[in-house]
């Protein structure tokens, strides 16, 4: 292996006292540890389910499960262990239990705090959010990214993620029609630079696939199309009635 030049040393030594240890040699492998979503099918495809330190983007129409499946993403990200992230029931390495907790940013004010004991959620590492606006909800997120005790953030649900601005603002008021857009991407860089692998985190944020306007086909995800950039997998879930679903 050849030496390091004394000039790429200097230049790396000054990057990392300007913006902190964000530089690390690269080491040929991928991170295998994955948390379950409680779906077969999907964790199979995804290698045994989400990635760690990302940001997953899970959409769909109303009523298509995406609550139920980022709470079961939670639960199973409590019994983990919290060396090797495999089960507990399963794990055969000295770590102890994971012991990070879950900030639940409930952006819609409308999640059913009995549903997490049908999920077998613990509640006692669940912390709800309800923020009043688009700007305290990506604060909410960016700060407890932050924390080391928070190793889940949920967002619910960006099509709810309204700026102070356009709270404030007339019904007929088209100058804030970009704000949404703007507080989504802002969200995300946020996550995914907090999310530096220092330890395991995972974030989550929902999403309502809406129909496009004016009759024509198809659908739209409110926020803009840079979600879906700067999210690491995309789950997007579909109703067909009210007796099935698919995915």
């Amino acid at each position: 292996m050849a030496s390091l030049s004394p000039d790429f040393l200097h230049v790396l030594s000054d990057i990392q006292k300007k913006y902190g240890p964000i530089c690390r040699q690269a080491t040929g492998h991928s991170d295998p540890r994955r948390i379950s979503t409680g779906v077969f099918q999907i964790d199979r495809v995804l290698g045994g389910g989400l990635p760690l330190n990302r940001v997953t983007l899970i959409c769909g129409q109303k009523a298509s499960f995406k609550t139920t499946m980022a709470l079961k993403v939670v639960k199973h990200f409590f019994e983990c262990c919290g060396h090797c992230l495999i089960l507990r029931e399963q794990c055969q390495c000295s770590g102890g239990p994971m012991s990070s907790y879950c900030v639940y940013i409930d952006v819609e004010h409308a999640l059913d705090e009995a549903y997490l004991e049908r999920l077998q959620v613990d509640p006692k590492r669940f912390y709800i959010l309800r923020p009043p606006h688009g700007e305290a909800a990506c604060e909410y997120a960016e700060k407890f990214a932050r924390a080391d005790e928070v190793g889940m953030v949920v967002v619910d649900s960006l099509a709810a993620l309204g700026s102070s601005a356009e709270l404030e603002a007339g019904y007929f008021d088209s100058q804030t029609r970009a704000q949404r857009a703007k507080l989504i991407a802002r969200l995300f860089r946020a996550l995914i630079t907090h999310f530096d692998g220092t330890k395991p985190r995972l974030g989550i944020m929902l999403n309502h696939l809406m129909p496009n306007v004016n009759g024509r086909p198809g659908t739209y995800l409110p926020g803009g199309v840079e979600q879906r950039y700067l999210s690491s997998v995309i789950l997007q879930l579909w109703t067909m009635d009210k007796s099935k679903s698919r995915i």
